[in-house]
């Protein structure tokens, strides 16, 4: 009747294009998807996630990839001109030029760590209404990942030799002094055997290509294990996540889970994993003493062998149990002035003075990478 063509009803039927029309040539993805889009970058930059570009588009690609959708992109990636057109539409998107990572900026000062001290109180404070969740330190987690090498054939009893191939450890405890079963996250997809046997009871497996934590897996853990967690324990909610500030594990489908299920992530500084993280300070260093020890008491007990990933489990079954003690939880959270919250409680000799700092603020969405993305 008006000469609409069956194939565009189709997609339009199908969701496949926008509803709405606007001026110009028309948008790949629907208004809500780039109101979620864009939602998404300003929240990641208010709690010290700026995305760069080539985060965002591979973010596009996912959608895309996930709706079989047309669109004009080579293999749906967007390139330069659509990230421009977005932010034109999305103007109330501040877009930065990341400033290049030099000695100066990887410093950590007393001014750095007040002004994030005082930014997170004021966050937290901001969305949840009742205020008291610093008050209750079963409700403030740190989560963070420990890599642990496999060792090669040509190791020494007394020194590991570092290997291409590592295990990584997701760990998770609260101020309260409770831990999470940990993640590992072993290097190949197939196992002709259980790569969990010997580990810690509860413990979750990951799979990727080099054994380290990638966006998907750091969605599974939260989703599947750190969610359930919650759930199991009774943990009143909201909680906050605290996370190491490199941290680039954080995808759309991560954040807007966490926020539809009461978890608060928020963004460590970055370079003051010594100074500020809990696991990193009372924890890991715990964790990996103890991880030695069992290496070399397994190689004493199993002559001309080393821990593989088939023997990992069991060995790191046994150091971790003596590692995660809920006083070395506490006593993390109450040095790093998490908990209780006092900024005063950092150890003043970690840090250098402020004169030295380059002061930048966390680029909500930062400039092009090296391939112009």
């Amino acid at each position: 009747m008006y000469g609409i063509p069956r194939a565009t009803l189709f997609d339009k039927v199908k969701e496949r294009t926008p509803l709405t029309c606007t001026l110009g040539a028309p948008t790949v993805l629907t208004k809500e998807e780039e109101n979620q889009l864009a939602n998404w970058v300003i929240n990641m930059g208010k709690i010290g996630y700026g995305r760069t570009r080539q985060e965002l588009t591979l973010t596009v690609k996912q959608i895309l990839d996930k709706t079989n959708r047309r669109n004009p992109f080579k293999n749906n990636l967007p390139g330069r001109h659509w990230v421009e057109g977005f932010l034109q539409r999305h103007q109330h998107i501040s877009k930065r030029t990341k400033e290049a990572l030099g000695k100066e900026r990887a410093c950590v000062t007393s001014a750095k760590l007040d002004k994030w001290f005082n930014e997170f109180e004021t966050y937290i404070k901001d969305i949840e209404s009742q205020g008291d969740i610093f008050d209750n330190p079963m409700r403030i987690f740190n989560a963070d990942e420990s890599g642990f090498a496999l060792a090669g054939k040509s190791e020494k009893v007394l020194a590991l030799k570092v290997h291409k191939s590592q295990i990584t450890c997701l760990a998770c405890c609260n101020a309260g002094g409770m831990y999470l079963p940990p993640m590992l996250i072993f290097p190949g997809v197939r196992f002709k055997y259980n790569p969990l046997d010997g580990a810690p009871a509860g413990s979750c497996l990951g799979r990727s290509e080099n054994g380290w934590i990638n966006s998907e897996i750091f969605y599974e853990w939260v989703a599947n294990h750190f969610h359930t967690f919650l759930v199991k324990e009774k943990i009143q909610l909201p909680v906050i996540l605290l996370i190491d500030g490199h941290s680039s594990h954080i995808n759309l489908d991560t954040a807007t889970f966490c926020s539809e299920n009461g978890i608060i992530l928020y963004c460590l500084p970055p370079h003051a994993s010594h100074v500020i993280q809990p696991l990193d300070v009372s924890v890991f260093k715990a964790l990996k003493t103890k991880w030695n020890q069992e290496v070399r008491y397994f190689q004493i007990t199993h002559p001309g062998e080393n821990v593989t990933k088939q023997t990992f489990a069991s060995v790191f079954g046994r150091a971790w149990p003596k590692a995660i003690t809920p006083e070395n939880a506490i006593n993390g959270f109450k040095s790093c002035g998490i908990f209780p919250l006092d900024k005063t409680a950092i150890d003043q000799k970690k840090l250098l003075p402020s004169t030295v700092f380059a002061s930048t603020e966390p680029a909500l969405l930062s400039a092009p990478d090296s391939r112009g993305m």
